[in-house]
């Protein structure tokens, strides 16, 4: 179980790689986030992290979906 800090933390990340402000993150934010962990995607990759994130299929994942993929 994750921490109250560790959900802060999660949290604004989440916002910060959400470049357009929107509350969710698109398959190019995506794709950002994970050259900016040194693990680039390819398009076959992106598409499955996607899949796996987004449960209602709405084609972004928003903090509820990243929060529960990751804790």
């Amino acid at each position: 179980m994750a921490t109250e800090q560790q959900i802060l933390a999660t949290k604004q990340i989440f916002m910060a790689m959400d470049k357009d402000k929107d509350g969710k993150l698109n398959r190019r934010e995506i794709h950002s986030m994970f050259r900016k962990l040194g693990e680039p995607l390819t398009l076959a990759e992106l598409e499955v992290a996607v899949h796996e994130m987004d449960k209602n299929n709405s084609g972004y994942v928003e903090w509820k979906e990243f929060k529960e993929y990751l804790f």
